[in-house]
């Protein structure tokens, strides 16, 4: 079983390169892949490895308001450790991309460079570029479940998911 979540990641990649554009992690620095990412160790109660994210796509958007990120789909699976406000798992897959509508205009990108860094975008990860939260949570939800669903009352550890 997949679950859904929402974390940001910085991109890199200048607006005229003509090659793909990478996702890397701003906490690790790990560079995001297309299709199924493995951590290093699955997560466990003596250590916090693996990836993180966030049930909620505007925690997820509120935690990331730096310059050069966007929103991301991700679904977990493997072995998932589940918090209060997201989860850490052993494997996770980018599903579907934010790009902010600040994120242009800080990259300068203009309106005909627009469409050929998000056909860029979505080439590298085989996944679609959305421009709204509600899209972005649409095509994640298609991958996975909510996670907020699993938590009971009494699984409200302070970890958070990203």
């Amino acid at each position: 079983m997949r679950i859904a979540g929402y974390k940001w990641l910085c991109v890199e990649a200048f607006p005229d390169d003509a090659r793909g554009i990478t996702l890397r992690s701003a906490f690790d620095a790990h560079l995001w892949t297309r299709g199924s990412n493995v951590a290093t160790y699955p997560p466990s109660e003596e250590n916090m490895w693996g990836f993180n994210a966030y049930y909620s796509v505007l925690r997820a958007r509120w935690s990331g308001r730096n310059y050069g990120t966007v929103i991301v789909g991700v679904a977990g699976f493997g072995t998932v450790a589940m918090f209060q406000h997201g989860w850490r798992s052993e494997k996770a897959e980018i599903v579907a991309v934010y790009l902010p509508r600040r994120f242009t205009r800080r990259w300068r990108l203009g309106k005909d460079s627009l469409p050929s860094f998000r056909s860029r975008l979505s080439a590298t990860y085989d996944v679609p570029v959305c421009r709204s939260l509600l899209r972005l949570r649409q095509e994640t939800e298609r991958w996975g479940l909510p996670g907020h669903h699993f938590l009971h009352e009494t699984d409200s550890e302070d970890e958070p998911g990203g």
